[in-house]
């Protein structure tokens, strides 16, 4: 150990980059002929000891400084049943075990300590854990290819070592507090010196999990309260699974720079405040892999950790939560470049998912979700979500990314065997709040479906895209007495397109929903540019008896356009809407400059049906106040059945249409365009009629000109119906 040194060039260690040859190392050392390698050298002043019984390997002897103990091997590798004990006096927290020879180290048995101890394995080469790897440490554990440990004095325990460092070791009494990655001594601000050596992998493979719960009795598991570190140039959990029971499950990857450490008596942190990286690598989980952390008691710290390049949650989970009184550990992800949610796998049914839980049952509130990201994608049917099944409050989701894009869903057996598309007959026979509460589509969320809150929802990016049915959204489902969680949007530019095919009610786009007797989430959405079409709205929905939540919309511009389909019209914009005997949310809009086309609105709707069908106790509730601040509003043109922008409050049903208030500069109406309030017996979202005629009173509309006022033109399929300003009741025969 020493308190600086240049990296040593005339070295070079053959698995320190990630590729097919390190895997192959991995996997030929779980081959039954292969021996246990755990092999001391000589390079501290007191060596290891290592004596092998059978599957049993003790290791002893090591160099103590202070409360650390020292071990230093040339190789240091596990088979299969193996079981490697450290030998250690009481006073010892700290068990720092490094491997200088230059191979991968691949562990498919037991790693195991005789106290309380923390273990830290450190091999620049690499370190791969086998289906097999255990732990039986009553510390916290580090597995690392970090080039050295430092700790707070400045020294290193580094793994170059030679002839010199033999008699020149200083050991350090103090903690350790950083691991640093790549060539030691080099400053990551400046050119990195020729023949820097990447940092080896840590791999943790397995047979991968789909239950809905991830299994604390596969894979690494730390000690309850305690940590599980993995830190390399890259970390792939390839059908593996990390667990901790109150504790927290870390992982890093960087291939230079410096990782920092906290530790506590009680337990070893990763420090996100302290990691510094001149470059960072990249971190998948794939193959139904998982990273589980449930509290059952208040911790001292608690959560999931993830810090890298690239991000990549494929088939895969992560997963916090609260069970019983304690509160759920965070989930901190910080991706300098990409984080990834998605795949082709179904985990319980999604492909994909970053989920901090409130178990049935339980009084403790869930975990934070925080996402830093330069780009977040969510595709496939995944999902980045707090969801609450409990009594306790569920845990917020922050997002501050550059650019977002949320797309896809997870198709059904039965719809994917049908190319995708849905059933019409089939769509019509399902309980509708079963197609919302059981949705597959990629997501950001709030979830809640018990007497606690939902979690509150914020997210920041340059750039917003939603497709096919991928959302930001609130969800208070039939069984909730807890409100559904708050949405608050910043962005530049928000885009969104398209509906879920296989559940029309499924849109792209912002939004909240009430299924039950609770409130669903304000939303609030901020942008420069706000984009719409064919299905994709800004919404706020009840199904129930709870009311919905307010729509708050602030932007320069705003464009809406829907389009006709075979199955539904996919009218784009923004909606609020009741279906039930709850008040639908009131729409405050504060727009510079509004264009509405074809099948587009922003609208505050009762209806009574869903998709020709009656739903009962619907229809009954209140439509919610409309109120459009602009400078100018453009609504025109239709599409080839005749359906043309609208503006305003419609009520389908017994239930009363909310006011409409409209102030601008300019209004211009073609094409048949309407600005008004009215009831009809058909609900033109479906094209069907209803069984009765709406019997509610239509709202108030007001509309506020300061300049100029055009309406002109006729709807081109409907030459009797004109543009106009109006209130309106139909009815036709059924």
């Amino acid at each position: 150990m020493e308190s600086r040194s240049p990296c040593r060039h005339d070295i070079t260690f053959p698995f320190c980059i990630f590729s097919l040859v390190g895997s192959l190392a991995g996997i030929l050392a779980f081959t039954p002929a292969l021996q246990a390698q755990v092999i001391p050298d000589v390079s501290l002043p007191i060596a290891s000891q290592v004596i092998s019984s059978g599957e049993m390997i003790v290791i002893g002897g090591g160099t103590p400084a202070g409360s650390n103990l020292f071990h230093s091997f040339e190789s240091f590798s596990l088979p299969t049943g193996s079981i490697a004990q450290f030998q250690n006096e009481l006073g010892i927290r700290n068990i720092m075990a490094r491997v200088t020879g230059g191979q991968v180290s691949t562990i498919d048995g037991v790693l195991s300590a005789n106290s309380a101890a923390n273990l830290f394995l450190v091999n620049p080469a690499g370190i791969v854990f086998g289906e097999h790897a255990e732990l039986a440490i009553g510390g916290s554990f580090v597995a690392t290819s970090a080039a050295g440990v430092e700790f707070a004095d400045g020294l290193i325990f580094t793994s170059e070592v030679d002839a010199e460092s033999t008699t020149a070791t200083l050991l350090s009494v103090n903690v350790p507090i950083g691991l640093q990655m790549g060539c030691i001594g080099v400053d990551i601000g400046t050119d990195q010196a020729e023949g820097v050596s990447t940092p080896g992998s840590i791999q943790v493979l397995g047979s991968g999990n789909l239950d809905s719960t991830p299994d604390l009795t596969l894979g690494l598991t730390s000690a309850p309260g305690q940590t599980l570190v993995l830190v390399g140039g890259d970390v792939t959990i390839a059908g593996g699974s990390l667990a901790s029971l109150g504790g927290q499950v870390a992982l890093a990857s960087v291939r230079s720079g410096t990782v920092g450490l906290s530790v506590t008596p009680s337990a070893v942190g990763l420090d996100v405040t302290t990691t510094t990286a001149g470059e960072f690598g990249t971190i998948s989980l794939t193959d139904a892999a998982s990273v589980f952390v449930p509290t059952v008691v208040e911790p001292a710290t608690s959560g999931i950790r993830l810090i890298g390049g690239e991000i990549a949650i494929d088939g895969s989970r992560v997963v916090t939560m609260a069970i019983g009184e304690a509160t759920a550990g965070s989930i901190t992800i910080k991706a300098s470049q990409s984080l990834q949610l998605g795949g082709s796998l179904a985990v319980a049914p999604f492909s994909a998912e970053i989920v901090s839980q409130v178990a049935s049952g339980a009084t403790g509130h869930g975990g934070k979700i925080d996402v830093v990201a330069s780009e977040l994608t969510i595709a496939d049917g995944a999902r980045l979500a707090s969801v609450n099944l409990g009594v306790g409050q569920a845990g917020d989701v922050t997002v501050d990314v550059g650019q977002l894009a949320i797309a896809g869903f997870f198709l059904p057996e039965a719809i994917a065997a049908n190319g995708g598309m849905v059933d019409p007959e089939q769509l019509r026979q399902t309980d509708s709040n079963d197609l919302l509460e059981h949705s597959t589509q990629s997501r950001i969320s709030s979830e809640n479906f018990s007497s606690g809150a939902g979690g509150a929802i914020d997210v920041a990016a340059n750039s917003m895209a939603f497709a096919a049915g991928g959302q930001i959204m609130s969800l208070a489902g039939r069984e909730a007495t807890g409100d559904g969680g708050a949405i608050a949007v910043v962005a530049s530019q928000i885009d969104g397109t398209g509906a879920m095919p296989s559940n029309p009610l499924i849109t792209g786009g912002i939004g909240s929903y009430t299924t039950g007797a609770a409130r669903s989430g304000d939303v609030t959405i901020a942008a420069n540019r706000i984009a719409l079409t064919e299905g994709s709205n800004l919404f706020s929905w009840t199904q129930g008896s709870g009311d919905s939540g307010d729509l708050t919309i602030q932007s320069q511009e705003f464009f809406a356009s829907g389009r006709e389909t075979t199955l539904i019209p996919l009218r784009a914009g923004i909606l609020s809407a009741s279906l039930g005997s709850g008040r639908s949310g009131d729409i405050e809009v504060d727009i510079d400059q509004i264009e509405l086309t074809q099948v587009a609105q922003i609208s505050s709707v009762v209806a009574s049906s869903f998709f020709g069908q009656p739903v009962p106790k619907a229809g009954t509730g209140q439509a919610g106040q409309l109120t459009i601040r602009s400078d100018t509003l453009l609504m025109a043109d239709s599409n080839s059945e005749g359906q043309v922008p609208f503006l305003g409050s419609f009520t389908f049903s017994s239930g009363a249409g909310g006011n409409v208030d409209v102030s601008a500069r300019q209004i211009m109406l073609s094409s048949g365009s309407k600005i008004g309030s009215a009831i009809f017996n058909s609900f033109l979202l479906t094209g069907e009629f209803f069984p009765e005629t709406g019997s509610g009173n239509t709202g108030d509309v007001t509309v506020r000109v300061s300049e100029a006022l055009t309406i002109e033109g006729a709807n081109p399929i409907l030459a009797t119906s004109a543009s106009a300003i109006e209130s309106l009741v139909s009815a036709l025969e059924t």
